[in-house]
Parts: C-alpha cells; structure tokens; sequence
C-alpha cells in the first residue's frame, strides 16, 4: 500500500473534503488524543510497521528559533526518543525554517521515509543552500540522505540523474529498492533514480526521459508502489505529461496514465495490492476536452472512480463521485478492494471514506489531511492540519481502519 506524498496536494490546490454529486454523508467520527502526543511542529511521518515510527518536524532550539528534529517511536507512537541529525543537513534545513520554506504544505518539502527499521531516507528540496554562516545560495537543490543503521548515522546521497538544483517531486522504497522521482537540472525532463535498500549505490532507472509540462503550474510528480510492482506520473494542473510503470523485471517501461482517454486529468492511482488499482478521473481534465470514452451520460467536468484489476494494464469505471467540476476528487489510499479514503475540492474539509467501493461514502475526520498510507488494511497513518488548512500541523494514526483516528504528534 502506497505513501502518500505531501507535495501533490498542495500544488492541486485539493484539501480532504467532503465529497458530492452521489455520494452520500455520515456523522464523522471524533479525533481522539495520546495521552502524551509527541510535541513537535509536524513535517512529515512514517512507519515500517504498527510500532516502528518516524515523525520528522521542528521544534524550539534557543530562545526564538525553531530547527529541524527527527523522532522514533519504537511502541507505535506510545514514547519517542529523539535522534541526532548531521550537521549539514541541520544547518541547511534551519535556514529554511528561518526563511519560512519549511511546512507541510511546501512543494517538495522535507520528508522521512523507512524501508524497514534501519534503511530510511530524508529528502526534499532546498531553497537556498547555506554557503557561509548566514549566507544562501538561493538555489533549490534536490536533497537525499540515508542510514542504514536505524538513524544512528546518515550520509548525503548522490543520485546520478538529480545532483545540485534539480528538481525532488518523490521518494518511495519497496522492500529492495528505493527509487527518487525528479526534474533534472535543466528542467527538460523528469527522470527516476533507485539504489538497493541497504546500500547508497545510485544508478539511473530504466525508463526513458519524460517529458515535463510547457505551461502552468510548478512541475509534480509521485510514485505509487506495491511490493515490487510501480507506477509513476508527472506534470502540473494541465494534466499528466510524463508516466510509467515498474514492472515485474525492475524495468520502469512506459504505460499509459488511467486517465489520458478522458482529459489526462493529473491523478495518481492508489494500489491495494501489486495487481489493484484506484484513481478518480475529472472527465474534460484542464480547459475541459471533449471525452471520448468516459461512462455512458457522464458530463465534462464530473469525477469518477476508475479501476484496474491487472495492475494498470486495463481500467474499467467505478462510481461517479464528483458531479462538477468543482467536485474533483483525489484517492489518498486503498487499503483494500471496497476500502478507499478521498480528498476533494468541496467543503467542509474532511476525511471521507467507502468501505463498499465508491457508492457511499462517509465523513471520517473534520481537517485539511495531506498526507495518509495504510500499511495493512487497519494500520494506517498520515498528517495534516486537524483545525484547517494554515494551523499547525498534526500526526494521526488509526488503528481500525480509518473508523476512527488518535494524535500522536501536535
């Protein structure tokens, strides 16, 4: 089951909300706290399994500064030990949060991924690296660092493909393979990296360069993963301009994005398992096209669930879920076939979730949710801002399914 990144939602403009069109309401369940929640300015959050967390975030250091701090739990978010961070990375990313760069809602902001509890990485991007003590280069710079001992030491990363002033849209690992997904420093094309989990040997992936967006927003991409399988799309608000898929070779070939037929509305599939596929499609996508090939009667501007049961080789239609445009809707997670949680663009913002595969569907948790993964399906984690979009962030967890949500960093 697949991360959810941070970046793609913000640069869409979609907050968790309630859905409409057909889709049906419920009371929404209440957000309880941890005894203790870890206090900390929330970043980004990770788990490798139901006990083994990471939450990267900032917190006081000196009078009136804020720095950049990494927290492990090792009992599912009971207690948190706090783990030393390089130097360098320090120093560059508490520039950044002087300057106001470093949040949650950051295009290519700082994230923490773990493999398992040893092989993990920070990346992101950052704007303006320190040159001399309080001096920038003003340039953004694509960042990697690993460990491979549980965060007890880390090491600045080089990929091949994606050195200084690149541009960071992913980062995701199965089990052997972690790969990073960005722009290339002359912003021609995006291009994927990977290197073996347990080790920092970079080579560039396979697949051939995609091509980036001529116009429009600020270029995005992210990578879906499912044990050995992948799939990968790139570009803005005009829609999709680059995909690929990984296949059971370890080759990222290329594969056609589920909904080029109807628009290449920018949409990211969500897999429940390697041969499982969910998105919502907007049909017309950007200066809403013509459709040809959308669900009989359905009308330009609509969204609506597309399934594939052969891991992105064919896609046949699921529910409508969004009746205008207006109602664009984004799958944050499939935990299971009939189990998906959505983002849209209506309001009130919120969580909502189907368990019967998109034809109802229920308001879960009240807050502007930006991030969320499922590790089984009850285990599931994710961040965002519980009062609204623009308050502090915060670190839920659940531990039945997304029925019901705790805290456990604010």
């Amino acid at each position: 089951m697949a991360n959810r990144r941070v970046a793609l939602l913000v640069v869409v403009g979609i907050f968790v909300s309630l859905l409409s069109g057909t889709v049906t309401t419920a009371t929404t369940s209440a957000l309880t706290l941890r005894a203790r929640p870890l206090q900390v300015g929330v970043l980004s959050d990770d788990f490798s399994s139901t006990a083994d967390g990471w939450i990267l975030g900032t917190g006081p250091c000196g009078l009136t500064s804020r720095c950049l701090l990494l927290d492990h739990t090792t009992n599912g978010g009971t207690s948190w030990a706090r783990v030393p961070l390089p130097a360098r990375l320090r120093s560059n990313a508490n520039f950044q949060i002087r300057m106001g760069y470093a949040s949650p809602a950051a295009v290519g902001g700082l994230s923490v991924r773990f493999a398992n509890p040893f092989d993990g990485w920070i990346s992101g991007s950052m704007t303006g690296r320190v040159v001399a003590p309080g001096f920038s280069n003003g340039i953004s710079d694509l960042v990697v660092w690993s460990t491979h001992n549980g965060g007890a030491s880390w090491s600045a990363a080089t990929p091949p493909s994606l050195g200084g002033a690149s541009s960071y849209f992913d980062l995701e690992s199965s089990a052997t393979k972690v790969y990073v997904l960005g722009a290339e420093a002359s912003n021609t094309n995006a291009v994927v990296d990977s290197s073996p989990v347990g080790m920092d040997h970079w080579t560039r992936a396979s697949v051939a360069p995609l091509s980036l967006p001529a116009g429009g927003s600020q270029p995005y991409g992210a990578m879906t993963l499912s044990d050995a399988h992948g799939w990968l799309a790139e570009g803005n608000d005009r829609g999709v301009t680059g995909s690929a898929e990984l296949n059971a070779k370890g080759q990222w070939v290329p594969w056609t994005a589920p909904c080029a037929s109807v628009g290449y509305s920018m949409a990211f599939p969500e897999a429940s398992s390697p041969s499982r596929l969910t998105v919502a499609c907007q049909l017309g996508g950007y200066g809403q096209s013509p459709v040809v090939g959308g669900p009989l009667g359905a009308k330009v501007g609509s969204t609506w669930l597309r399934i594939s049961t052969n891991g992105g080789a064919a896609f046949h239609w699921g529910p409508q879920i969004g009746a205008t445009y207006a109602d664009s809707a984004l799958i944050l997670a499939a935990p299971s076939a009939t189990h998906f949680f959505a983002a849209a663009s209506s309001a009130p913002t919120s969580l909502t979730a189907t368990f019967d595969g998109g034809r109802h569907w229920i308001r879960v948790l009240h807050g502007d949710i930006i991030s969320l993964t499922f590790l089984s399906p009850t285990f599931g984690f994710g961040f965002g801002f519980a009062g609204g979009y623009g308050t502090a962030a915060e670190a839920i967890e659940t531990l039945d399914g997304g029925h019901s949500w705790r805290v456990i960093a604010k």
